[in-house]
């Protein structure tokens, strides 16, 4: 605190060279200028360190409302954030109606919110147990494959089947 006591006296005399105060004393210009402003209207108590929580919460709901999404969620187990914001916002003003990320909250909090199944998980022995063969010379494997099916320009269906050679990888028939 004495360091912004002296930088706010020296400051307030009539040929004080703000930005050079600011550089002796290892602050920004913007900063210096902050405690005068605080010094100007608050006298020696504006230069302590003040507080950064904000004073209020955009996203603070009324009892009522919490009350009212879990009541909806109890009766509708399915519904979700998106669905109750619009059953709860039915009653209320567009300034009082939570945000879907509120609600998704509030049910959290409650834990009204349940984890999803994981679809399980593929067996990679799988992916293992596939033949790797061993290709030396042209002819020694020849590979087919169905590429699905489209419709032609004409309307007709096209399913094509491909006979390729393992090792030129050169497409033998189509």
């Amino acid at each position: 605190m004495k360091a912004r006591h002296e930088f706010v006296l020296n400051a307030m005399a009539p040929d004080a060279n703000i930005a050079e105060l600011c550089r002796d004393a290892g602050i920004s210009r913007k900063t210096g200028y902050k405690w005068l402003k605080r010094f100007r209207q608050a006298g020696l108590e504006g230069l302590d360190n003040m507080s950064t929580r904000p004073q209020g919460s955009s996203v603070r709901v009324s009892g009522e409302v919490v009350l009212r999404v879990l009541e909806l969620r109890s009766a509708h187990p399915r519904w979700g954030p998106k669905k109750l914001r619009v059953v709860v916002g039915r009653g209320l003003s567009d300034d009082d109606t939570p945000s879907e990320r509120t609600i998704a909250r509030i049910l959290q909090r409650a834990g009204e919110v349940r984890s999803r199944r994981r679809p399980p998980r593929l067996d990679d022995s799988r992916a293992k147990d596939a033949p790797n063969p061993i290709i030396d010379a042209p002819n020694d494997l020849w590979t087919v494959d169905f590429k699905g099916w489209w419709n032609a320009r004409d309307g007709a269906k096209c399913e094509p089947l491909t006979i390729r050679d393992g090792f030129s990888r050169y497409v033998l028939k189509v």
